[in-house]
């Protein structure tokens, strides 16, 4: 789909910096309160769009 970069530190799920590919949002138009479904090493999570800017 896209890819983000993180640009809030989320505990546990990511670093700023860090980049990853979104598997899903919710809701399907992007918003500030979208929520993104990343896969990290520890498995699916979903985080806040605010989290994330795309690349």
């Amino acid at each position: 789909m896209a890819s983000v970069i993180a640009v809030r530190e989320i505990p546990g799920v990511a670093d700023i910096g860090e980049k990853f590919e979104v598997y899903a949002v919710e809701p399907h138009i992007f918003a500030e309160d979208s929520k993104f479904l990343i896969f990290t090493p520890e498995g699916w999570r979903w985080a806040f769009a605010f989290n994330f800017q795309p690349l």
